[in-house]
């Protein structure tokens, strides 16, 4: 799945590595190991498909709200999953910084003094105000 590799890639937080670490081990089960055959590779990525959101996502997911930036390692997963959530017909709304902007690297959002912090903030806010109006079928 194209997904996949594109969140999975070697170099990545989200490797195959980190994921194997995250899943519980089992008696015998030898999966702390270093993947060795292309059965056991095979086998942890289709365990990796439930830790993602985008093997979850329907049309009845609620919108999403994404703020990334070309300095954050995580930009080319957030792309996706917009991508995704579009796909689905999910409401997006996206806050995508350039790499000239250099308060942007990852979690700037949490740093109050930054403007770029700032505005992630104003448009969560008016994010949520828009969501909360909304009238749902559920």
């Amino acid at each position: 799945m194209w997904v996949r590799s594109n969140i999975f890639k070697s170099g990545f937080v989200m490797s195959l590595n980190f994921v194997r670490m995250l899943l519980p081990s089992q008696p015998g089960n030898r999966r702390r190991v270093p993947f060795s055959r292309r059965k056991a590779l095979e086998r942890l990525r289709e365990e990796a498909a439930c830790i993602s959101p985008i093997e979850w996502l329907g049309g009845r997911f609620p919108p999403v709200c994404i703020t990334t930036s070309k300095r954050d390692f995580l930009y080319e997963a957030n792309l996706n999953f917009e991508t995704r959530l579009e796909e689905h017909g999910v409401p997006v709304d996206s806050l995508v910084y350039q790499w000239s902007n250099p308060n942007t690297e990852h979690t700037w959002q949490q740093d109050y003094r930054f403007e770029e912090s700032q505005e992630v903030y104003r448009r969560l806010h008016a994010f949520v105000r828009q969501v909360a109006g909304r009238t749902t079928n559920i």
